[in-house]
C-alpha cells in the first residue's frame, strides 16, 4: 500500500484563506472517496475554516491523487 503527506496551508492569509483551506480539503476527501484513497487528516481550524491541515493519503492511487493537487 501507498502513503503520501499533503500539508494545506493558510499561511499568513486573511479569513478567505482559511476558508479556502476548508473547501480545497473537502474537495480532496471526495476525490479520494471516489478513488477508494483513505484519507486521516490532523487539522488546526480557525474561527473562518481552517489555518492549515496534514493530509495522510493511503492507498494503490495515493500518489496519482496528491500528483493531481
Amino acid at each position: 500500500m501507498t502513503s503520501v503527506s499533503l500539508l494545506m496551508a493558510s499561511g499568513n492569509g486573511p479569513s478567505e484563506c482559511h476558508q479556502a483551506v476548508a473547501l480545497a480539503l473537502s474537495r480532496l476527501e471526495s476525490e479520494a472517496s471516489e478513488m477508494e484513497v483513505g484519507v486521516t487528516t490532523h487539522c488546526v481550524p480557525s474561527k473562518h475554516g481552517l489555518r492549515s491541515a496534514i493530509i495522510m493519503l493511503d492507498g494503490r492511487s495515493a500518489r496519482h491523487l496528491a500528483n493531481k493537487w
